[in-house]
């Protein structure tokens, strides 16, 4: 005598929860990389006033001059 316990139940609902778990663990990672690539995450305005000073785009005068409104319209 054989007996079939949960044959139903086996087919339909372990794949089910596989895939469920593996959609979980793929938007974890996408998640975990935007978040730490500064390319693919929104930058504060500091950052970007920072980088064009960096790069020689704006002298000193004008990125400190920036930078105090910045933090005069953050307050």
């Amino acid at each position: 005598m054989m007996w079939n316990y949960g044959a139903g139940f086996d087919y339909g609902f372990f794949p089910l929860l596989w895939n469920v778990l593996w959609i979980v663990v793929v938007i974890w990672i996408f998640t975990r990389i935007f978040r730490r690539h500064p390319m693919l995450r929104d930058r504060t305005p500091e950052e970007i006033l920072h980088e064009r000073f960096a790069k020689g785009e704006i002298d000193e005068a004008e990125y400190k001059k920036r930078l105090e409104v910045l933090k005069k319209h953050t307050k």
